[in-house]
């Protein structure tokens, strides 16, 4: 049991650091070719640290969740991204 729990904190670090190094929105299959983990426990990791890790309200194209750091306008500006997103499909 200790150990599962190193190992999703280790992964939570990996996920963080390559967000950050990203500077914006990653999927999680991005993410997973970045820490090694399979891009369906990057994105349960990612969702359960919502204080850390925050889910887009977009989606890319294919559908795939949008994940990014979450800092105090983070969701501000995703909503403002999501946005134009919007207004530049319609025109």
């Amino acid at each position: 049991m200790e150990s599962m729990v190193t190992t999703s904190s280790v992964a939570e670090g990996q996920i963080i650091d390559a967000l950050k190094e990203t500077r914006g929105y990653a999927t999680a299959t991005y993410l997973s070719g970045v820490t090694g983990a399979a891009p369906e426990q990057v994105a349960l990791i990612a969702r359960a640290h919502p204080d850390k890790i925050r889910e887009s309200v977009m989606k890319t194209d294919a559908g795939e969740a949008l994940f990014m750091v979450n800092a105090p306008l983070s969701a501000v500006a995703d909503y403002w991204n999501a946005f134009r997103a919007l207004n530049d499909s319609k025109y």
